[in-house]
């Protein structure tokens, strides 16, 4: 043992000696430029708390993302709950759930395997049918029943609820297998322009009119004020019904003589447009 202590002695005593002396220009240089080195070099304990600075600002922002889409989801959610609630109160059947069912397996919302090649050819099936007039794609409508995608048109804020020509895909459907009437069969929304058209074939009751012209008044200043540009055409297209003593009134009434022949009205048709009203 007194050996073994004896030697570190040693040992100890010839670094000392080395290190005590003298140093050249060179060996100075050599060794600033070492010591600047490990200065400049980040030690273990600096990398790890970089990285766990990283780490955490990392999982930060995927945590306010994730929260963000969260809360979007959930807002659009809300907004269609609410518009289900304003413009399509009534519940599903079981038959418009079998619908639904039935349209979503066609969605092709995920590739087929163990070929994706398989989904795409069936998707291409289904948009050829679905230009095929009588032949194509059925769907199911809330009026009409089971008719050509071609036909049906998906609700526009309300406007469905004043067409009766027009074939509408309830709104509750409509949402519930939204990539097949939208991508798969591709219908189109029921336009101003249809809606026009659609009353100006018929005549409206006065309880209908006015709640046409409430929701028209609403939508145009909430919703979408480009179409206010339709006003003038839907205030022309709207006929209102009245009262048949009200009419026998109105047939010697000077400005409804025109406007009974512009629309071809017979005498006894009690019926008055919106510029007179």
């Amino acid at each position: 043992a007194s050996a073994v202590v004896e030697e570190m002695l040693r040992t100890a005593d010839s670094r000392t000696a080395v290190d005590s002396a003298p140093r050249t220009s060179d060996e100075h240089d050599s060794k600033a430029h070492a010591d600047a080195e490990e200065t400049l070099r980040p030690d273990k304990k600096s990398e790890s708390l970089f990285g766990g600075l990283a780490a955490i600002m990392r999982d930060g922002a995927s945590m306010l993302l994730s929260s963000s889409s969260s809360r979007a989801a959930e807002a659009a959610r809300a907004a269609d709950q609410r518009d289900d609630e304003m413009f399509d109160p009534r519940p599903l059947t079981n038959s418009e759930r079998h619908a639904i069912d039935w349209m979503n397996t066609f969605s092709f919302q995920a590739p087929t395997t163990p070929n994706k090649l398989v989904g795409e050819l069936l998707m291409e099936g289904f948009n050829q049918r679905a230009v095929d007039g009588d032949a194509g794609v059925l769907v199911l409508t809330a009026d009409h029943g089971a008719v050509c995608a071609t036909l049906a048109r998906l609700p526009y804020h309300g406007a469905e609820h004043f067409t009766r020509s027009v074939p509408i895909i309830r709104r509750r459907i409509a949402r519930r297998c939204r990539r097949f009437v939208e991508t798969v069969v591709k219908v189109p929304t029921l336009s101003v322009e249809e809606l026009i058209a659609d009353l100006s074939t018929r005549k409206l009751d006065v309880e209908e009119a006015v709640h046409l012209l409430r929701w028209w008044s609403n939508h145009i200043r909430s919703r979408n004020s480009a179409d206010a540009r339709s006003s003038e055409n839907l205030r022309n297209a709207i006929r209102v019904n009245v009262s048949s003593e009200s009419g026998a009134r109105l047939a010697s009434w000077p400005r409804y003589v025109p406007f009974r022949r512009e629309y071809g009205l017979s005498a006894n048709d009690c019926a008055l447009g919106a510029r007179i009203l």
